[in-house]
Order: C-alpha cells, then structure tokens, then sequence
C-alpha cells in the first residue's frame, strides 16, 4: 500500500474504486443425517459485493450447497479431505445489493448428529466510490468514515503539475 503524503503531493489524485476485504462465519451443531441444514446466511452489501472464496469443512464428509436468492449456485463434495474450498478467485462471483447467500450442508451418516463451518471471504467498497485530491494538498472526500489500514485501492491514477 503506498503512503501519500499532503506536503509531497501536488496535482490531483483519483482512486477509482476503493475496497476493503470481508469475512464472516458461521457455524451449525447437532447436524441429523439427510437434513439439508443452513450454516451461514449473509445479505450482501456495499462491503461484500465480490466472493473469492467460501471455506467449509465439518466432523464427515458432506455435501455443501452455496444459494444465493434461492437458486443454487455450486454443489461440492468432501473426501477424503474434509476441509474444501469454493473458490471464485480467479473470477469473483458478484453479487447484488440485498442478495442473500447462504451455505447449506447435508451429511449421510446414519444415526450421526454432526457439526459443520463455513467462512465467506470476499470483498466491496470500503464505504466511498471516489476520492479527490486537488492543488496544493490532499483533500479527501469521504461518505463514511474510513480505516484506511487494510484497504487495498486501485486502479489509481497521479496526476503531478
């Protein structure tokens, strides 16, 4: 991440897309053999408008099912590894303002109650779409406040007079 100083900047400066990266989990206990079961549920926003990877992984193997908006998206199966990925990185799935995601789970062993986890990791914008800095100094215009550790910008441009 680059460091811009006021005092060693003067022109402009624009930052066409700002974003912060996201996490969220979740976890289900006591999982009864058959029972398609949701571990995670999460309303897309703003912050989380790109999914890279979802991370799941339980007591046995399993079945995972990713919906979004009640239709599904991917089926994966564990074995012989119980950890798996769904994994977007190469091409973010993208959603939607007010999308829900969800990440089911649906395991086979008679008789078993098991525990299952599941982690979203993606990312969106970090609560602005554009930043202005003019002449003399940096001035930064801002929707919300702002952490700036953490957050990755690009593509930017610097324009120096």
């Amino acid at each position: 991440m680059v460091e811009f100083r006021p005092s060693q900047i003067f022109g402009s400066i624009t930052v066409d897309e700002a974003l912060s990266s996201q996490k969220v989990f979740g976890t289900v206990t006591n999982v009864a053999e058959s029972t398609l079961t949701t571990i995670l549920t999460k309303t897309a926003n703003t912050s989380l408008s790109k999914i890279t990877v979802i991370s799941v992984s339980g007591d046995n193997y399993a079945k995972f099912t990713l919906v979004i908006n009640g239709i599904t998206i991917d089926i994966r199966r564990t074995g012989p590894d119980r950890n798996l990925q769904f994994d977007f990185t190469a091409n973010p799935l993208e959603t939607s303002l007010g999308d829900v995601i969800d990440v089911k789970v649906e395991h086979f062993n008679i008789g078993e109650t098991l525990d299952f986890d599941a982690t979203i990791y993606g990312y969106g914008l970090a609560g602005f779409d554009r930043i202005w800095a003019n002449t003399q100094a940096l001035t930064l215009t801002l929707n919300d406040p702002v952490v700036v550790t953490g957050i990755w910008v690009y593509p930017a441009t610097l324009e120096l007079t």
